[in-house]
């Protein structure tokens, strides 16, 4: 498997915030902190948090009707008209996740790169989906772009993994576990517009909890609730 290093663009922060809005010269600018801003027009709103790179969309209107039945066409739709995404997309519907969160979205669609997914929610596109309408969304605000650096390593196998899990959480069947091998994005550190991908083991069970190794040496990376 490899370790990538990639150069990343970021979307036109202003043409993007208004692509949400029917009217964008009615909405009002409010900056609530040294990172974190929202745009509004009394109903809608876009926060974008540069902290985090992150954009977030709410809107409240439920009642209004949505163009498709299918809410996979909706998300599709939605996607396109608001900045796009990367190619290497694709999507799962709650039920389909790779991740365990009963309080997910309605849909995720998570990057995949080389055949492997991108284990992190801030760098899925996330939707919320209610009788055709989207009510919620949020995306990153950084795209792969091109390879800077990559070294092959090696990753462990079945029995060193299940080595390290017990080790974690002696008292539970590891064998019952959901396990997806894929990657973790690393920017701490890092040069500006380049973003580390860290082979990793996303780890889950049907308590809601996580834990993120390192496909290299078995090292816990995060832990915690999905």
């Amino acid at each position: 498997m490899q370790r990538v290093v990639y150069s990343y663009t970021e979307p036109e922060a202003l043409p993007l915030i208004q692509s949400f809005f029917l009217n964008p010269q009615a909405i009002t600018k409010i900056q609530e902190n040294a990172s974190t801003t929202l745009w509004t027009d009394g109903s809608r709103a876009v926060q974008i948090d540069k902290g985090a790179d992150q954009l977030e969309y709410e809107d409240p209107n439920a009642g209004a009707s949505g163009l498709h039945s299918e809410d996979y066409l909706t998300a599709i739709d939605f996607l396109h008209a608001h900045g796009g995404g990367p190619e290497n997309l694709i999507g799962f519907d709650l039920l389909g996740m790779l991740t365990v969160n009963l309080n997910g979205p309605t849909l995720s669609f998570a990057q995949f790169v080389d055949g492997y997914p991108i284990l992190d929610n801030a760098a899925d596109y996330n939707l919320d989906i209610e009788s055709g309408h989207v009510l919620e969304f949020d995306r990153p605000l950084w795209t792969l772009s091109t390879v800077v650096r990559q070294t092959q390593v090696s990753v462990i196998g079945q029995s060193q993994l299940i080595s390290s899990l017990e080790r974690l959480c002696s008292r539970v069947n590891v064998h019952t576990f959901h396990v997806e091998l894929g990657y973790v994005p690393v920017r701490q550190s890092m040069p500006a517009g380049e973003i580390e991908l860290e082979p990793a083991y996303y780890v889950t069970n049907n308590g809601g909890d996580v834990w993120v190794l390192d496909a290299v040496n078995g090292a816990i990376i995060a832990e915690g609730l999905a």
